[in-house]
Formats: C-alpha cells, sequence, structure tokens
C-alpha cells in the first residue's frame, strides 16, 4: 500500500537496500549474522542520517499520526478498515508496521550512525543522533509503555529477544541521552560538519541545540501527573529552546510519487478517512476558526495541501508546541506572562497555517481563568487545534483529559498501542502482559 521512501537520493537508496536485507525486524530470529549490518558499520554519516530522518517522518506522519487522531476524535473512520478503528477494534497485527517502523527503520540506522560518529570522533553527528534516538524512543515509548530499551539494538551482537524497560527508567535516560547531545553540541565537530545530508536543519547546530531543549520540555511535561517539579523543569528547558533558532523540526518530502508526503500517499491509495465531522472540525466551525478551511477541504472531505501535499513536510517538534509548553508550565506556577505565550502560541499556529489571524480572535479566546486549574482547558483546547495531526494531542489529552472528548464506541477511548503480533510471536516471554488498548502506560495516572 505505502511507496518506497527511501528513493529520496542515491544515499536514501543504499539505505534502503540495506534494511530491506533484513526480512524481520532488527530484534527476530534469523538475523544474527545480518550481512547489512556489517556494510552499514562501514558507510558514512551521511548515508545513514538522512535515511533515519526519512523513516522517523514517514513513520510519524503515517500509522501513528492516523490512529491517534482516531482516538482525540479530529478524524473519523467511515469506511472499510478505517470504520472497524472508528470503533476502537484494533488487534496486534495493526500495530506491526509502526513497531518495526521505529525499531528496524529509524532507531537502526541511528545506532548505526551513533557508532560510526563515535568511533571518528565526528561530536556533531553524536549530538545528532542522540537527538533522534531521545525523539525515536520517546515516541515508542508513549504509544506502548514498557518497551525494548536498553537491550535494544543489540541483534549483531546475538541479543534477538530484548527485554523490555519501564517506562519511567527510558524517561530518566532520555533526559541524560539529550544531555548528552547538548554536550556534544558544545564541542568541535570532529573535522566532519553535518551539512546537507541532514534534511531537517541543513546541518544547523543552533537548531538542533534548540530541538534537544524542546524535546527535554516536552518530556518533563509528560511527567505532569508523576512529578510535582515538573514546571521548574520545563521552563527551563523551554526558554533554552525558545532562546536559540527555535525552527520547528520537520521532515521534507519531495515532488514526486516516490518521494512523496505519507498523508498524501495514504489519501490517494484510500478514501476510509473522514474529517468534516470530526470534533476538531465541529469545533473549529462553531469557533469561526479559518484554520477549519487550512485543515479541511470541506468539499472533498480531504485533508488540504498543508498535510497532504506531495511535499507537505512532516512536523516532529513545532515552535507553536514550544510555546504552548511554556503557556502551561507558566500557568501551572501562577505566572501571570502565560497570558502573553498564551496568544503567541495561537498566533504561532496561524502562522503555521498560511493564514493571519482574525481580528478579535485574541480577546475571544482570551485565556480567563484565575487558576490553573481554570486556564487548563483553555490552553489545551488550542494546542490541540494547533497541533492537527501529530501524536502529541493524544499524550495531551491522556494526561490532563482535555479537550474533553466522547468515546466512539463504549466507555472508554484507548489510551495505548497495542503490542504488535511480531513481537508476541518471536519475543512472547518479554512482552508485559495484561495490556489492552485501554491499559494506562505509567506516565498517565
Amino acid at each position: 500500500m505505502t511507496k518506497n521512501i527511501f528513493k529520496i537520493t542515491v544515499t536514501i537508496l543504499i539505505g534502503s537496500l540495506l534494511l530491506s536485507a533484513c526480512k524481520k525486524n532488527f530484534f527476530y530470529e534469523g538475523i544474527n549474522n545480518d550481512p547489512g549490518s556489517v556494510i552499514q558499520s562501514q558507510l558514512p554519516p551521511t548515508v545513514l542520517l538522512n535515511g533515519a530522518e526519512v523513516s522517523i517522518g514517514y513513520t510519524v506522519g503515517g500509522d501513528i499520526s492516523r490512529y491517534t487522531s482516531i482516538f482525540v476524535n479530529s478524524i473519523q473512520g467511515n469506511n472499510r478498515q478505517f470504520a472497524t478503528y472508528q470503533n476502537y477494534v484494533f488487534t496486534a497485527q495493526d500495530f506491526q508496521t509502526s513497531w518495526a517502523n521505529v525499531y528496524q527503520q529509524g532507531l537502526n540506522n541511528l545506532s548505526g550512525l551513533k557508532s560510526i560518529a563515535v568511533a571518528k570522533g565526528y561530536y556533531h553527528y553524536q549530538g545528532v543522533a542522540n537527538v533522534l534516538l531521545a525523539y525515536q524512543f520517546g515516541l515508542a515509548t508513549d504509544m506502548w509503555g514498557d518497551i525494548p530499551y536498553s537491550n535494544a539494538l543489540k541483534g549483531n551482537i546475538g541479543n534477538i529477544k530484548p527485554t523490555f524497560d519501564k517506562q519511567s527508567d527510558i524517561y530518566t535516560s532520555l533526559q541524560i541521552t539529550l544531555d548528552s547531545a547538548l554536550l556534544q553540541f558544545a564541542r568541535g565537530n570532529g573535522g566532519n560538519p553535518v551539512g546537507a545530508d541532514d534534511f531537517i536543519f541543513n546541518g544547523s547546530i543552533p537548531n538542533w541545540i534548540a530541538f534537544a531543549n524542546g524535546l527535554k520540555a516536552r518530556y518533563y511535561l509528560h511527567l505532569s501527573k508523576t512529578d510535582n517539579t515538573f514546571a521548574t523543569k520545563v521552563l527551563t528547558s523551554v526558554n533554552a529552546a525558545l532562546a536559540g533558532s527555535a525552527r520547528s523540526a520537520q521532515v521534507p518530502f519531495f515532488n514526486n510519487e516516490t518521494q512523496a508526503n505519507p498523508w498524501y500517499q495514504y489519501i490517494e491509495q484510500r478514501s476510509d478517512i473522514s474529517y468534516v465531522n470530526s470534533f476538531l472540525a465541529t469545533t473549529l466551525k462553531s469557533m469561526n476558526d479559518p484554520r477549519l478551511g487550512a485543515y479541511i477541504d470541506g468539499t472533498n472531505d480531504v485533508l488540504t495541501s498543508l498535510f497532504a501535499g506531495i511535499a507537505a513536510p512532516v512536523t516532529l517538534l513545532s515552535k507553536t508546541e514550544m510555546l504552548f509548553i511554556k503557556t502551561e508550565a507558566l500557568s501551572a506556577t501562577q505566572d501571570p506572562t502565560a497570558v502573553i505565550f498564551y496568544n503567541a502560541a495561537i498566533t504561532s499556529s496561524f502562522s503555521d497555517a498560511g493564514i493571519a489571524i482574525p481580528p478579535g480572535y485574541l480577546t475571544a479566546n482570551a485565556l480567563t481563568g484565575t487558576t490553573h486549574a481554570s486556564r487548563l482547558p483553555q490552553i489545551m483546547l488550542q494546542k490541540y487545534l494547533a497541533l492537527f495531526t501529530q501524536a502529541e494531542p493524544f499524550n495531551d489529552w491522556r494526561r490532563t483529559g482535555y479537550p474533553v472528548l466522547t468515546p466512539n464506541n463504549g466507555p472508554s477511548i484507548p489510551r495505548r498501542f497495542l503490542y504488535p503480533q511480531t513481537e508476541l510471536d518471536y519475543n512472547g516471554p518479554n512482552v508485559p502482559t495484561g495490556t489492552t488498548l485501554f491499559t494506562k502506560v505509567g506516565w498517565d495516572l
């Protein structure tokens, strides 16, 4: 159903061939003598970086975007397979592609990139690899909870059935990994600067520093249910991010069919998703919010080119999200400047959508609550509207309960992904038992 996403450059094609040498996911039976891993160790980092970045963009903009958007009712399944997903009927097999893309493709390339960069003393490549490893592992643990982490990606030394780490331990390690990246960025490039092979920032280390600090803030925010000191930690990191360039981290796609945006490819091949009657669309309509027309082609009931254009980028972390993160943390500390950043976040969202904010919009949707508890629903609704098609609204809804959503079917909305069937088949004894779609992950008390 999907098209080959690794034919973006000659180096991407090489990366694709290496990955296709493994018929099963990275951990599974038969890969102990994987020839691709031997060849990978001999490649320059430029080959592995852009392959990893595009893989991450395709994974984030693929099933992860669609499934989480179903859960938070920003899209609706109306036909065939997605009509069942609309009613929360999923099997373990439905999550195989996302899991394989996370581990076999993105993390596999990043592990190889980091090993080469460490061996050669390419400090900036080490930093980039660590930021993206923290991003990809963070995404995986947010979706699945406990996952292979400390023993993951060791198939080349015979560990093909890794244990699963606790999410709380992974979160601690993510912060350490990002701190390590920041230290590496502060060093010289080791004689091999990151350049045009970096599709996300074109080698701009200040932008990578802002991305690393933004991820630190995001992960501290996810612990708002479990850490009473989250707001202070969030502010330290998000202030560092916004003090830098703070450009949105986006993976680009290109203007031809084999290099196309994942939503574009999906809509070209399938017509089983509706957008116009979702909670997000009806909310925007009730507010007379022009982002509705920027997001959704109501006549044809499809996404606009903003998200589903053939060359539309996939966002990993936006400046808009950073502004909302800061707004929430300031509100939690009763800082009156929260309203300034709330307005800036909304304005930034309109800019992301390519439209001007209407006169009077900020007044009509002002942050008026006198307590954090009363302000939080307003903040989270606007953040939900701003981050359409991204996974973060699902994380926000789980930790805050906002926006208030009605289940599509039954009494509850899913709170996690199922472990994939391949993992159950090949690594079953290590897979946590007793989990369903409605089992909460570690930070979701």
